[in-house]
């Protein structure tokens, strides 16, 4: 297995892990912005709905993490100039379906 498979496969297993977490609804800490967001705006925000959305994300991302690192073995271009667009693609979608959900409870 060539060094950019490997390291593909185990940043992608990584950020797996790390989507499971989340999608388990914990570490919301290790979301950007919720740790230093105020209390009191915090228990307004549905935290878990935003944790949960980022997990599903990361999991996503791992998929592609990994299939780029298959991509780039079988010297795939198409393939990489896919999976780059649909990461950008997913990024857009994130932040709009969390921006539409996460909202403050007045």
């Amino acid at each position: 297995m060539e060094t950019a498979t490997l390291v593909c496969l185990i940043v992608g297993l990584a950020t797996a892990a790390l989507g499971l977490i989340m999608t388990a609804g914990k570490g919301w800490f290790l979301v950007a912005g919720l740790n230093t967001t105020p209390k009191e705006l915090r228990d307004k925000l549905n935290v878990k709905g935003i944790t949960r959305s980022v997990g599903k994300y990361l999991l996503f991302h791992a998929a592609l993490i990994i299939a780029f690192g298959f991509a780039i073995v079988h010297n795939a271009t198409i393939s990489v100039a896919v999976l780059v667009t649909v990461v950008l693609a997913s990024s857009i979608v994130l932040v709009i379906h969390l921006n539409k959900n996460a909202q403050a409870t007045n």
